[in-house]
C-alpha cells in the first residue's frame, strides 16, 4: 500500500498517537518508505469540507473520540485560521510514509490479503462510511490489481 505524491491530490488516513520510541520502530518497519511531515494546515477530520468556520466543523471535532487526535484537528484549524505563518510552529507532528519507488502491486510484489484485512479493520473502527470510501478510492485505483 503506497502513497504517491501528486499535485492537487488528497489522501485519507488515520491518526495514530505514538511516542518517539514507537516512531523509531515504524521507521525500521517501513523499509522502502521515507517519513515525511504533513503541514497541519493540510490535516482535516474525515468528511469535513475546507470550510473550517462552520458549525458542522465544530460538530465533527466534538465527535472525535481520540483526545490526541482532537488536539491535532483543533491546532490544525487554528493554524488555518491564522494569517500565513502567524502561528508558532506546533509541537505536534503528523507524519506519512511515502514509497521510495512508485512500484505498483504485481505478482512478484503483491499486497497480501492479511494486510488488506488489517487496513479494513482500521477503517471499520472509524465507520462503515470510512471503509466504503477507502474501498471506492483505493481499490478503484488498482490496489488489488485486475
Amino acid at each position: 500500500m503506497g502513497i504517491r505524491r501528486r499535485l492537487g491530490a488528497s489522501c485519507n488516513g488515520v491518526l495514530i498517537h505514538v511516542d518517539d520510541e514507537e516512531l523509531a520502530r515504524f521507521d525500521i518497519r517501513e523499509e522502502g518508505y521515507k517519513r515525511h511531515k504533513i503541514d497541519l494546515i493540510d490535516v482535516y477530520p474525515h468528511g469535513q469540507s475546507i470550510d473550517n468556520n462552520s458549525a458542522a466543523y465544530a460538530l465533527v471535532i466534538n465527535s472525535v473520540r481520540c483526545p490526541e487526535c482532537k488536539v491535532v484537528f483543533e491546532k490544525a484549524n487554528k493554524k488555518r485560521r491564522a494569517n500565513n505563518n502567524d502561528l508558532e510552529e506546533s509541537d505536534i507532528n503528523v507524519w506519512v510514509y511515502i514509497q521510495n519507488q512508485n512500484d505498483e502491486p504485481n505478482p512478484s510484489f503483491p499486497i497480501t490479503q492479511s494486510y488488506v484485512d488489517v487496513i479494513m479493520r482500521g477503517c471499520l473502527s472509524i465507520s462503515k462510511e470510512f471503509a466504503q470510501f477507502f474501498l471506492e478510492t483505493t481499490m478503484a485505483g488498482g490496489m488489488m490489481g485486475s
